[in-house]
């Protein structure tokens, strides 16, 4: 859980403003929503129903935060649908920490806490904590923090064996961890 103590601070401090206010959001709907769609489209073979299923119950209740990631990381729905396919190792074993990242907040609340001692004008900005396809461990966009949970969220625990081999050293300086 460390790793995620010093990437997440830095993508949230990466985009602040000043201000007086601070206080921090955390939005994590997105995950929710992916894991109704994933066992959904676990069900079935039938491409045009796991298109379906994506669509209806991850894609078109998109929070502003998913909606961004798309749009800055272009992902589309084959590209969703090919990872959900042929990555289940992969997705039962990262299922809990995504599950489980509202564990976090008030690590990561702390930290950013930290950061306004010395930076005492600083300015929440929304954290959306995502499940993108493979291309982001977080990123920014407009006033929005997005994580890309699906990196950022791995462990030593996570199976990398079905990811393509561009994607895996990354997750395996992780691991090794």
């Amino acid at each position: 859980m460390k790793q995620y103590a010093i990437i997440i601070p830095f993508l949230v401090f990466s985009n602040f403003a000043f201000s007086q206010d601070f206080e921090q959001s955390f939005v994590s709907k997105d995950i929710e929503n992916f894991w109704e769609a994933y066992d959904k489209i676990t069900t079935t073979k039938d491409s045009l129903l796991q298109q379906k299923y994506l669509k209806e119950l991850y894609l078109d209740k998109a929070t502003e935060g998913l909606k961004s990631l798309i749009l800055v990381r272009n992902y589309s729905e084959k590209e969703f649908l090919d990872y959900i396919n042929n990555c289940p190792n992969f997705w039962n074993s990262i299922k809990n920490n995504t599950l489980n990242v509202s564990e976090l907040y008030p690590e990561i609340e702390s930290n950013i806490q930290k950061l306004k001692v010395y930076y005492p004008d600083l300015k929440q900005r929304p954290i959306y904590f995502l499940i993108g396809a493979f291309r982001t461990g977080g990123t920014i966009h407009e006033n929005k923090v997005l994580i890309g949970s699906e990196i950022s969220l791995a462990d030593e625990k996570t199976v990398i064996d079905e990811l393509p081999e561009w994607r895996k050293p990354f997750l395996l300086s992780i691991k090794i961890q």
